[in-house]
């Protein structure tokens, strides 16, 4: 592994650790086998990845593996990224195809459904109380699934990995009130899909 790279300007024998460094930096020094670096751009880009894959796939079991996969193809494929300063929406597109990918896969294979001995372990009555709350959840769910790509990850991003807007921007590449803006639009979108239920 390549010793932690000196920044452009730094006094002699000041060393920048990996994080700090800006994308296309990170995917020069992957690209001369620094490890590390490559350790940096999964650091960075890990809750992006897995708000992408988790808001089309539901079995945690399989966010992980297409997470993990998404992050092996983006470091065989590194050589063809043409510019590196692209690497977060380059990285969402793979975590995407990656998650579309999964999901016509599982189509073609049945369905094995996990059946209890026992329908109510929570008590006779359990169902009755939870059934509005899954309801509303399935509702929010499919809403979200119906709207574009973009705005469902931005919401993700916001609500479900609790991300900042000045975290969200610097992902999507936007200054943190426009992705503020974003996320409020898919909001308002959001609304409307839910009240045309």
């Amino acid at each position: 592994m390549n010793a932690s790279p000196r920044s452009e300007g730094a006094a002699p024998g000041l060393v920048t650790r990996p994080a700090d460094l800006a994308d296309q930096e990170l995917v020069a020094l992957s690209l001369e086998g620094d490890g590390e670096a490559f350790g940096a751009l999964v650091a960075r880009y890990r809750p992006l990845v897995f708000s992408i894959i988790t808001s089309r796939l539901s079995d945690v079991r399989d966010v992980e593996d297409e997470a993990q996969e998404t992050f092996v193809l983006a470091f065989s494929r590194l050589r063809a990224l043409r510019e590196p300063s692209q690497f977060a929406p380059w990285i969402a597109r793979i975590a995407a195809n990656r998650a579309y990918s999964r999901i016509r896969r599982d189509a073609r294979t049945p369905d094995l459904v996990d059946v209890p001995d026992d329908p109510t372990p929570d008590g006779a009555w359990g169902w009755q109380y939870q059934l509005p709350r899954l309801a509303a959840r399935e509702a929010v769910r499919d809403a979200v699934g119906r709207l574009p790509d973009i705005q469902s990850d931005l919401l993700r991003m916001r609500f479900v990995d609790e991300a900042t807007y000045p975290e969200i921007g610097a992902t999507i590449g936007v200054l943190p009130r426009a992705a503020e803006k974003r996320v409020q639009r898919g909001l308002r979108h959001l609304r409307a899909r839910l009240r045309v239920r």
